[in-house]
């Protein structure tokens, strides 16, 4: 999985490319804890080109959720394709999450 960012000041665009499963997961959370660290407040999460998420990867969102949460941060998920969304709407986490489409 490649994993892109597009800074724009005190906020990022990350476009995880492929899938986000338990293979790929370490690499998706540890992207996510580096722009934790170096201070981002708002982490934007475009799905366009991810085919898939499993439970592991629900769980880092939840986890880094909370993490910018107690930083006055948020996450925003955007461009979610069809199944992806369907795996939020499944499991409940679109109430969770900021979603724009």
């Amino acid at each position: 999985m490649e994993i892109s960012e597009i800074i724009q000041d005190q906020s990022v665009t990350i476009l995880p490319k492929g899938r986000i499963d338990s293979v790929t997961v370490v690499d998706f959370e540890d992207k996510l804890s580096d722009l934790i660290v170096r201070n981002f407040t708002k982490i934007i999460i475009d799905f366009s080109t991810t085919d898939f998420i499993s439970s592991s990867g629900l769980r880092i969102l939840l986890m880094k959720e909370k993490q910018l949460r107690s930083r006055s941060g948020n996450l925003l998920l955007i461009n979610l394709p069809e199944m992806i969304e369907e795996i939020f709407e499944v499991s409940g986490f679109s109430t969770v999450f900021k979603i724009q489409k």
